[in-house]
């Protein structure tokens, strides 16, 4: 599938009431308003494709950067890619599926999650804690709480 033919399917799946809410939560408008149901649904079709996710990721559309996290291979990126990554997050929604379904994957999380704990970037920031809370749960030995 290409870029050109997701955007079609995502700009078909839009609804008027999801966008507003989105937009209410704080999302752009560089958005179609697809709800995460039928996002889940594409990636399913798609399955893992990393080149493209990185394509996805750059258009900035809230709903292909979901669609990105999805199909993205968390073990091809550098500590620096994955810190823009995730510093380029803008809306929380986003900012949530990144941090589940790639940040808690990647191999180097560990050394990301103290360095973004200093980091004065909210998205950041908000990994950090993220992947605390589940050092919390899974394994605290060692944790300077």
């Amino acid at each position: 599938m290409t870029l050109k033919e997701i955007f079609s399917q995502l700009k078909a799946l839009g609804n008027d009431k999801m966008f507003a809410q989105n937009k209410k939560k704080g999302a752009s408008d560089n958005q179609f308003g697809v709800r995460l149901g039928d996002i889940r649904a594409l990636s399913k079709k798609i399955k893992t494709n990393h080149r493209l996710a990185l394509e996805l990721w750059e258009s900035e559309n809230v709903e292909a950067r979901l669609l990105a996290t999805l199909l993205i291979d968390p073990k091809l990126f550098s500590n620096n890619e994955m810190d823009k990554m995730v510093k380029s997050v803008t809306f929380v929604q986003v900012a949530d599926w990144l941090n589940a379904y790639v940040v808690k994957n990647f191999p180097n999380k560990e050394y990301l999650r103290i360095e973004w704990l200093k980091s004065n970037n909210p998205m950041a920031a908000r990994a950090g804690w993220n992947l605390t809370a589940q050092r919390v749960v899974k394994n605290p030995e060692g944790l300077d709480l």
